[in-house]
C-alpha cells in the first residue's frame, strides 16, 4: 500500500512537471510582437469589413476589453503553435455579434513530408450571461496573414470547435478537434477565424489554441507503450474481478 501511494505521487510530480516544462517552453518561444503577428475585428465579417483592434472597440454589440496572440514562429521540425488569450467581451441588453481573426505568418517549420498534425481547442471561463463561439483554424500556403486569408478563401485544411453555454462563475472547453495535413510548404501563415454571439448582459474569457505537430518515432513508440499498458491493466482488473467472482460463495 505504501508503495502503491509513492508510485501515485511520482506520476502526479511528474505529470505537473511536464505540464510545466511545456508551459515555459511555450511562454520563453513565444514570438515577439513584430513578427507578423495580427488581430482584426469586424460586426459582419464580410469583406472590406475588417479593422485591426487597437484599444477597447465595441463591435457588432460586443466590447473587446482585452485580447493577444502569440506564437513560436517560425516553428520548429516537430511543433507549431498559434495561442490567442486573455481575449476578453461583453455585451449590454441587446446582446451583440463580433467577428475575429488572429493570425501569425512566417513560418517555416514543420513542413511535409511526414503528415502534419494539426489540432484546435479553445476554453475560458463564463462570467455570466450566455454564448455562443466557433472557431476555425486555418493553416494556410501561401503565406496569407489576417482577414484577406478569408477574402482569398482559404483552403488549409481547416478545423472547427464549438460551444455553447449559459450561465454564472462557470468554466467550459470545447472538444479538440483535429485533422491530418498532407501538403505544407514554407512559408505559411496559421489563422483562427472566430464567431462569437453573446446574449443579454454576457461577459465571457476565451483562450484557443492551434497546434502543428509532426509525430516522432519515439512519440509513437511512447504511445504504443501507453496504450499496451492500458491493455494489460484493463486485462488484470477483469482477471481480478473473476477472482473475485470466483471466490463469493453462491447463495441458495
Amino acid at each position: 500500500m505504501i508503495f502503491s501511494r509513492s508510485r501515485s505521487r511520482a506520476r502526479r510530480m511528474m505529470f505537473v512537471l511536464a505540464v510545466g516544462m511545456a508551459t515555459s517552453w511555450m511562454l520563453l518561444n513565444a514570438a515577439s510582437a513584430d513578427a507578423g503577428t495580427i488581430i482584426q475585428y469586424s460586426s459582419t465579417g464580410a469583406a472590406g469589413s475588417w479593422t485591426t483592434l487597437v484599444g477597447t472597440p465595441t463591435s457588432g454589440g460586443v466590447t473587446i476589453m482585452s485580447a493577444t496572440v502569440t506564437s513560436n514562429t517560425p516553428g520548429t521540425p516537430e511543433f507549431a503553435y498559434l495561442v490567442s488569450s486573455t481575449l476578453s467581451l461583453s455585451a449590454g441588453a441587446g446582446g451583440g455579434k463580433v467577428y475575429l481573426v488572429f493570425g501569425v505568418d512566417g513560418f517555416a517549420k514543420p513542413s511535409t513530408p511526414p503528415d502534419i498534425f494539426h489540432s484546435i481547442a479553445f476554453g475560458g471561463s463564463l462570467t455570466t450571461g450566455s454564448f455562443t463561439i466557433d472557431l476555425t483554424s486555418y493553416v494556410n500556403d501561401p503565406n496569407i496573414l489576417g482577414a484577406g486569408t478569408l477574402n482569398a478563401g482559404l483552403s488549409g485544411n481547416p478545423a472547427t470547435a464549438s460551444v455553447t453555454d449559459s450561465g454564472t462563475a462557470k468554466s467550459y472547453n470545447s472538444a479538440t478537434v483535429s485533422n491530418w495535413i498532407t501538403t505544407l510548404n514554407d512559408p505559411f501563415s496559421i489563422n483562427q477565424y472566430m464567431v462569437v454571439t453573446l446574449g443579454s448582459n454576457t461577459v465571457v474569457g476565451v483562450n484557443a489554441t492551434t497546434t502543428l505537430a509532426t509525430p516522432e518515432p519515439a512519440s509513437i513508440t511512447i504511445l504504443c507503450i501507453g496504450l499496451a499498458g492500458m491493455g494489460g491493466y484493463r486485462l488484470r482488473q477483469r482477471l481480478l474481478r473473476k477472482r473475485t467472482d470466483d471466490a463469493t460463495p453462491a447463495i441458495s
